[in-house]
């Protein structure tokens, strides 16, 4: 099974993703008790949001909220779904500043347009608008895209099932903020150990055949 999360993390970094779900190295909760505080004010201050839709003309009555769907191999928790006499309206809140040039992060629109590919399979069709509502409280509306969502899980999926050693690192401005990069730094820029290399490294009494194996790997990524 396949989380819109997933789709974010092969977008941002396959190495993130392939360390994830193909090591099995969990991610620190980084930020994460922060966010739940945020979601959790925000949906203390339901009238406030809804006086800021009001404000905006944006329509529609609160359906549900953290919803969870799955369809087809892949699965997501919607925020808050919001129901119209036309269609549907998919609402994310995201605990981070918004973009300077005050539209949405291009994750951040994979992420709806995957929830709006979900909610439409599931029933909740059609799916009109989507919007993000960063840290300001302003709702920032997304064209719905849910037709670009199946191939990008095609794709993801192929990569979870072909690709056993550790893709090559991203020379990216947010790797200093990836809950891995300190464990990136101790591995090999280029890539190429797999699963049970790391594993040893955890273990009291290595596989010597592997250990040499990782030892030549790391020596060939510093020659």
């Amino acid at each position: 099974m396949i989380s819109v999360g997933d789709l974010r993390d092969y977008r941002r970094c396959r190495r993130r993703l392939w360390l994830y779900r193909k090591a099995g190295i969990e991610k620190p909760n980084i930020g994460y008790s922060q966010g739940r505080r945020f979601h959790s004010v925000i949906h203390d201050i339901a009238k406030q949001v809804e006086s800021v839709f009001i404000r905006e003309n944006i329509p529609g009555i609160v359906v549900g909220t953290e919803v969870q769907l799955e369809y087809g191999g892949l699965r997501g928790r919607l925020d808050i779904l919001r129901k119209t006499n036309e269609g549907y309206i998919i609402h994310d809140e995201k605990y981070c500043e918004p973009p300077r040039n005050n539209g949405v992060y291009e994750l951040d629109e994979l992420q709806v347009n995957a929830y709006a590919y979900l909610a439409e399979r599931c029933g909740y069709e059609p799916v009109k608008s989507l919007y993000i509502v960063y840290n300001d409280l302003r709702p920032r509306e997304v064209e719905p895209k849910p037709y670009i969502i199946p191939s990008i899980v095609e794709e993801v999926g192929s990569f979870l099932r072909s690709t056993d050693s550790l893709p090559e690192a991203m020379d990216d401005n947010m790797c200093r903020v990836c809950s891995y990069f300190s464990l990136c730094q101790i591995l090999p820029q280029s890539g190429g150990i797999r699963k049970d290399h790391l594993n040893i490294l955890g273990q009291k009494e290595a596989d010597v055949k592997l250990l040499k194996e990782l030892e030549e790997c790391l020596s060939r990524a510093v020659s």
